[in-house]
């Protein structure tokens, strides 16, 4: 997985051309080495969307909506191009497409993100 650091070993003409990290709405360390990567042209994956399921358990809200804004919170973010999610059950790939087909978060539900992001920092 990326760290900054190694950006520093990909030179001109690399065979490397993408990069991938841990990047979600309560972990959003790998921003700035995003960032970075997109100056240089490399694609960015985003992995761990959901954290973890015990994520959503923390959450304390319906798991579906919750699953819903946090997948297109990543997925929809101008630093990421793609979005790696593992799903333990088949099922999950529709109701995946069908959250991105959704598109960027409202107001409301970035709103809504943004307090559980801080409500679960102070634990």
């Amino acid at each position: 997985m990326l760290r900054l650091k190694d950006l520093a070993y990909v030179k001109s003409g690399s065979p490397i051309s993408c990069v991938l990290a841990p990047y979600n709405a309560f972990r959003r360390d790998a921003e700035y080495t995003f960032r970075k990567a997109k100056t240089m042209g490399l694609e960015v994956i985003a992995m761990s969307p959901f954290v973890r399921g015990w994520k959503l358990d923390e959450l304390g809200e319906d798991k579906l909506k919750a699953a819903d804004i946090l997948l297109r919170w990543a997925a929809h973010s101008e630093l990421v191009d793609l979005v790696i999610v593992s799903m333990r059950k088949s099922e999950w790939v529709v109701t995946n497409l069908d959250t991105l087909k959704r598109g960027s978060l409202s107001r409301e539900e970035a709103d809504q993100l943004e307090s559980w992001v801080q409500r679960l920092s102070k634990d």
